[in-house]
């Protein structure tokens, strides 16, 4: 909730004090270097919340898949703050998590949602290219 406000606010106010459009643009090589090593460590981090929590509150049961719903959540997360900043990097978070998505829901027997993030797949594709398109206009202006 916090992101999705930080970013609508950050998409209707613009950027700078001149409150420009905020563009599409892409992460440096740095900046990718960074968020997924944060985002492991996350990864990592909340796998094993996950795992020990239900032994820290009685009659909690674990987490089937501890490891596989730290991984879609992080990445959920690290998506969304690319969204935020408009990085076209974004595409590739919502990617992994709607495909590991689909497995983990079918996995799970849950063949609702398994079906559903399998559709957002081509959702995210086809954000991915309209966000290039959207990209390359704006620079060759």
């Amino acid at each position: 909730l916090i992101l999705n406000i930080y970013g609508w606010h950050s998409w209707i106010k613009g950027k700078g004090e001149t409150k420009q459009e905020l563009l599409v643009t892409k992460n440096s090589a740095k900046e990718n270097v960074l968020q997924i090593a944060l985002t492991i460590a996350g990864i990592l981090l909340f796998a094993q919340i996950l795992i020990y929590i239900p032994s820290w509150i009685e009659d909690m049961e674990p987490a089937a898949l501890p490891f596989w719903d730290s991984t879609t959540s992080i990445l959920s997360v690290t998506g969304m703050w690319l969204t935020t900043k408009k990085k076209i990097d974004n595409w590739y978070y919502w990617l992994a998590v709607d495909i590991l998505a689909t497995g983990i829901y079918y996995y799970k027997e849950l063949y609702f949602y398994s079906f559903l993030y399998f559709i957002y797949i081509f959702l995210a594709v086809a954000g991915f290219m309209a966000w290039r398109k959207s990209m390359m206009s704006k620079q060759s202006i």
